[in-house]
């Protein structure tokens, strides 16, 4: 794997680990995509 594209790949997961634990840190389900707000919810249907 060339340099950049490892290094591209590495940020990309921390990123995704660190959005994760800060909606963690917020009680709110990363996987949800927001569709717990109904406002969202009501957007998404």
């Amino acid at each position: 794997m060339p340099p950049l594209t490892g290094s591209l790949l590495a940020s990309a997961i921390a990123l995704q680990l660190l959005t994760e634990r800060l909606a963690r840190a917020r009680n709110v389900n990363p996987d949800t995509l927001g569709r717990e707000d109904a406002a969202q919810a009501a957007a998404h249907a």
